[in-house]
């Protein structure tokens, strides 16, 4: 009796320590490094339904990361994600709007899952990465920009910059346009086709965009204030403007221009967003 009392024992204490060893290995299973692969799906345009993507996963603590998501003409963004064992989910706020990456892990080297687009139920589709290196760059440098092929290219592959950028180190979003000293770079990317914006535009404006997205710690009434007063002394003419109260204070600005004899337009847009302002700048791409 006493030795299969014995015997149980060793088993059980053979399983607890199996067990202890499995959740060290799931413990010791970093993220952190760049992974690179391909997603598909439907965005709602049809020249942009698959492209190259790259996760740069800089910083991981108790089941909680943070990444760069470059998606090329989808897109770039900063991320937020959870991992639960073999499962992560990762949320972000893209060009396109909120999009959410969820899938698995596997091996600690793959991943493969589903992305969708937050309210726009047809806008899904998949991803597939592999991990290719342990290295990322520094959580506070921005990626530098790609070289971008000719305007006729209709999809461009969009430049993650990291969240917590000031702007005031580029001081302007564009050529000739400036932005608020405060204001912290949130996404840039290039995109093509009709302009995701409430503003009626002038008549052969081209359907090729830079935009950049912003936050900026003033009120959104000071911002517009920034831009009436300051697109004038580079040189732009305001062809429209627009502001409401409704529900919240909102302004959008389309300002143009003539560069090497071509017209450029750039366009603001301006809301409240959690006692700041939310900043987009579009920019005409020639």
């Amino acid at each position: 009796m006493e030795g299969r009392v014995l015997v149980a024992i060793l088993v059980v204490l053979a399983a607890m320590a199996g067990a202890c060893g499995r959740a060290e290995e799931e413990v010791a299973v970093s993220l952190i490094g760049t992974w690179e692969g391909r997603w598909q799906g439907k965005t709602g345009s049809p020249e942009c339904t698959s492209d190259r993507v790259v996760m740069e996963i800089f910083e991981q603590r108790d089941g909680q990361f943070q990444a760069r998501v470059d998606g090329g003409c989808a897109g770039s963004f900063l991320a937020s994600g959870e991992l639960k064992g073999d499962s992560l989910k990762l949320e972000g706020t893209a060009a396109a709007g909120a999009i959410t990456y969820t899938g698995s892990v596997h091996q600690g080297v793959h991943m493969e899952g589903r992305w969708q687009i937050t309210g726009s139920p047809d806008y899904k589709g998949t991803w597939e990465v592999a991990k290719i290196s342990d290295r990322v760059a520094a959580p506070g440098s921005p990626t530098p920009m790609a070289t971008q092929p000719a305007a006729a290219t209709p999809t461009v592959g969009a430049t993650p910059t990291p969240r917590g950028t000031p702007a005031a180190t580029a001081e302007e979003a564009f050529p000739g346009v400036p932005v608020p000293r405060d204001a912290v770079l949130e996404s840039s990317v290039r995109i093509t086709g009709p302009l995701p914006a409430p503003i009626p535009l002038p008549p052969g404006v081209p359907a090729v965009w830079e935009m950049k997205t912003y936050n900026v710690p003033r009120p959104p009434r000071q911002v517009a204030d920034f831009y009436k007063n300051v697109m004038s002394q580079g040189g732009w003419s305001s062809t429209f403007a627009m502001e409401t109260e409704t529900p919240e204070y909102q302004a959008g600005f389309v300002f143009e221009r003539a560069e090497a004899g071509k017209q450029v337009t750039a366009i603001v847009w301006i809301e409240a967003s959690d006692n700041k302002s939310s900043l987009v700048i579009w920019r005409s791409s020639q």
